[in-house]
């Protein structure tokens, strides 16, 4: 007895009659193609199965006495669009309009990106992609130069990716150790810098302690001891600028000097810290005998306090350009007198010296020992040239004349 089985044609079936010990055709999907093509298979037939779309089961078969040995393939039928949308650096493989049932695609990233996303998609029903999402890819960063330190992981490094800044030994990251930075999209968030610290010298005399770190971008602060400065200060502040010293810092404070005494009968003016000067000044009518200033160094005094003394009104001394009295009459020098301050005695006059010319002395004069004249003199015009040196005088019966006296007055005459 035949046996009698549906075959579909165009939207209509057709029933095929096949032999018991034969296997229809028409139990396979009408979507699959069937190598060799025939009607009915006899025992032992082999077949081979192939489908535009997707096979589902064996591609191949074998007629046996109770049918198809193995169960019968399907073929499913179905496209998928092109996948979108595909972003900047991004490929797909194969690359075309149109995929079929089942297709698979690869997605990969143009040199210098990074994909974020499956790398793989399936056409699984009409015009539908799995996973659906379409990968993106966003460029990649290098190892980023970190200058005077390194990072603790090597790249390249995807978008998001972080990596942690360490600095070198003697390096800091502005008061820390550490810094993590992020890769987005192609470029990290600001790159740190590893700043150098600075180290406080040794400088005598101060508070400053010897090798003391400082950290970049802060003030540190350096005092003189008590009694001791340097360029008359006594404080300084310096910032630390990638292991440079910001500001004035001494290499020593230096010790400053007694307070300033003035001489008796006059006044001094002026500080006491290494390296000021001070001036000396003799009230009104007395001569200033030493010098007129001095200057402290590292704890001394360049000078000695000098002397004021007062001026020749009865033969004790001589006013600068004053007329003078020497005994019962008055005898008057040029008012443009100008003594030498270093006069360190009074000129003794035992008896009246008549001078008949006025004198004008031009530069100073030194008078080192006490004159003394025993008898008048009548001086008549003589010449006092600089450093005469007055071995004698003349006087009318015996001369005495002790002492030297320094004249500066060239050309002068009496």
């Amino acid at each position: 007895m035949k046996m009698k089985h549906k075959v579909r044609f165009a939207g209509y079936i057709q029933c095929q009659t096949c032999a018991p010990n034969q296997c229809p055709k028409s139990d396979f999907d009408a979507n699959l193609v069937v190598s060799p093509d025939k009607t009915c298979y006899d025992s032992g037939d082999p077949v081979t199965l192939s489908c535009s779309g997707v096979i589902g089961g064996p591609t191949s078969n074998t007629c046996g006495t109770q049918g198809w040995i193995l169960p019968t393939a399907t073929c499913e039928v179905f496209t998928c669009d092109r996948p979108n949308p595909i972003g900047e650096g991004l490929s797909v493989s194969p690359d075309k309009n149109s995929y079929d049932a089942r297709e698979t695609v690869t997605y990969s990233c143009n040199e210098g990106y990074i994909l974020f996303g499956a790398d793989q998609a399936t056409c699984d029903s009409q015009d539908t992609w799995n996973p659906s999402t379409v990968p993106l890819c966003s460029a990649s960063c290098d190892v980023p130069d970190v200058s005077n330190g390194d990072i603790t992981t090597t790249g390249p490094f995807s978008h998001g990716e972080t990596a942690v800044v360490n600095c070198d030994e003697g390096y800091t990251l502005n008061g820390t150790s550490a810094w993590t930075i992020t890769c987005q999209d192609g470029a990290w968030d600001p790159v740190p810098e590893c700043y150098g610290f600075c180290y406080l010298p040794d400088i005598p005399n101060s508070d400053a302690e010897a090798g003391k770190q400082v950290t970049h971008g802060t003030q540190t602060s350096v005092q003189c001891e008590t009694g001791y400065s340097y360029e008359q200060e006594t404080t300084f502040d310096v910032n630390c600028n990638n292991g440079t010293f910001e500001g004035d810092l001494p290499d020593e404070c230096h010790q400053d000097c007694e307070e300033p005494v003035p001489p008796s009968e006059g006044s001094v003016t002026g500080g006491n810290r290494h390296g000021e000067t001070i001036s000396y000044e003799c009230d009104e009518g007395y001569i200033l005998n030493g010098t007129d200033s001095a200057t402290c160094i590292n704890g001394f005094w360049s000078d000695d306090v000098p002397t004021c003394y007062h001026g020749f009104g009865t033969g004790t001394g001589v006013d600068k350009g004053a007329a003078v009295s020497l005994g019962p009459s008055k005898w008057y020098l040029s008012t443009e007198v100008r003594l030498d301050s270093a006069a360190v005695r009074p000129v003794k006059i035992a008896r009246p010296v008549k001078i008949v010319r006025s004198v004008k002395i031009v530069r100073s004069v030194k008078i080192v020992r006490p004159v003394k004249i025993v008898r008048p003199v009548n001086i008549v015009s003589p010449v006092i040239t600089a450093s005469s040196k007055m071995a004698a005088a003349m006087f009318e019966g015996a001369a005495a004349a002790v002492g030297t006296a320094r004249l500066a007055a060239v050309g002068t005459k009496w």
